[in-house]
């Protein structure tokens, strides 16, 4: 079919931006790929199609494309679960916040990171306490620039735990940009949970870093 045509494009596009990106990386002394535990090479092999391709085991470096898609896919059918069977699932809003200033590749972007966090921690329970607001998920990105610097920034996902009037949505909304001190924007409603739930570093951006760069 079309779709499994499709996804089978988009699978061998991640395998071959994983394979480039191994190679620069262990061209740069960092091991990437994990020793085989078996004495011959292991495929995977489709039962209906016959489609088969060999099984590379790479270590949990969540950038590389293969990677990330493997440890995102439980997680995104948590959050389907959720949207669609708890009660707040059907009023998740989506938010998205920035770090503020972008971060240039070498420095200490983990510390920025750990800033943004804390400033979400902050206002889940403001959000919680005075709005009735429950803030139930996050997810970090950091896209990378032609000029080689990561924009740290945040989906967050909350609901009212009920109607709240216009008056105190929009205090809710002031809040919490007074509370980030940076970009803050309402998306609406959540349409879909790959909205929210993405590639921590897109697999586009870091393919086109070269050796020393990923490094």
């Amino acid at each position: 079919t079309q779709s499994w045509q499709a996804g089978r494009r988009a699978a061998e596009e991640l395998d071959a931006q994983t394979r480039d990106m191994a190679a620069k990386l262990e061209a740069q002394g960092i091991p990437v790929r994990r020793e085989s535990r078996h004495a011959s090479p292991v495929f995977l092999l489709g039962a209906v199609t016959s489609y088969a391709r060999p099984v590379v085991e790479y270590r949990a470096l969540r950038f590389l494309p293969s990677v990330a898609k493997r440890e995102r896919k439980p997680m995104l059918t948590a959050l389907t679960y959720f949207q669609r069977h708890h009660p707040l699932g059907p009023k998740l809003r989506l938010g998205v916040v920035t770090a503020g200033a972008r971060v240039p590749i070498g420095e200490p972007l983990r510390d920025v990171i750990r800033g943004l966090q804390s400033r979400i921690r902050r206002w889940a329970c403001e959000a919680s306490a005075r709005f009735g607001v429950s803030v139930v998920f996050r997810c970090t990105e950091f896209t990378v620039d032609r000029a080689l610097t990561f924009h740290p920034h945040a989906n967050v996902l909350y609901a009212p735990r009920a109607v709240l009037p216009e008056d105190v949505w929009r205090e809710f909304l002031c809040c919490s940009h007074r509370t980030f001190r940076a970009h803050w924007h309402d998306s609406g409603t959540l349409a879909r949970p790959e909205e929210a739930l993405k590639y921590a570093f897109k697999p586009a951006d870091t393919a086109a870093l070269d050796g020393g760069q990923l490094a």
